[in-house]
């Protein structure tokens, strides 16, 4: 008596789908539609009203760092100087020095490039979040959900802070997104230990 086995039929239509719609989701324009919803949404008020004030606690202490940095002695900024030393701020000099850079270079104004940040650094988030999600899965539609998502929790109010705290998150997911290739690449981890010097110097406390 013969046994015979009858080799199951594959269905080659089967998960033919999935490539389409990821093909359709990684199209570059996808991302530029992504991103520029997303600047109309953290951007919508700033473009109605430009004269207000950023969405952050304390706008007026940004400004005046940064505005010091460019018109006096930077030193002073990391001074150990004022009532109980309130005004010493060494150890978070980033964002200050961020904010010289968009007046100096992009020409931005004094009283808007915190809000400028305001709206900039959640997006940036999720892309650097995003980078992350795609170096590890190659999957655009993760990429996507996880940039929106990301995106989306700066609207909610425990990220609604100080723009110190939020710009410490931004580095801290670029550090991420080079997390994957720094498992091989010297350069990738030299990036990640510049970085971490950069969040240091931004919040160190959240660091």
């Amino acid at each position: 008596m013969a046994l015979t086995k009858t080799e199951r039929t594959v269905d080659l239509t089967d998960g033919e789908d999935e490539p389409r719609t990821s093909r359709r989701i990684a199209n570059p324009w996808i991302l530029v539609v992504v991103i520029a919803g997303l600047l109309l949404a953290f951007g919508w008020t700033f473009l109605q009203d430009p004269s207000i004030s950023a969405p952050t606690r304390d706008p007026a202490w940004y400004t005046w760092r940064s505005n010091l940095m460019m018109h006096d002695n930077p030193g002073l900024i990391a001074g150990d100087w004022g009532p109980f030393s309130m005004f010493g701020g060494g150890y978070r000099i980033s964002v200050p020095l961020y904010g010289s850079i968009l007046q100096r270079v992009a020409g931005i104004d004094l009283y808007t490039f915190s809000a400028f940040m305001m709206v900039g650094v959640p997006i940036l988030t999720g892309l650097a979040l995003g980078a992350f999600s795609w170096r590890r899965w190659k999957d655009p539609l993760l990429f996507v959900l996880v940039m929106l998502s990301t995106a989306a929790l700066f609207m909610t109010t425990p990220y609604v802070g100080y723009l110190d705290n939020i710009t410490v998150l931004f580095v801290l997911s670029m550090i991420l997104a080079f997390f994957e290739p720094g498992r091989t690449s010297w350069g990738a981890r030299v990036a990640m230990f510049l970085l971490s010097i950069v969040a240091a110097y931004t919040h160190p406390t959240t660091l």
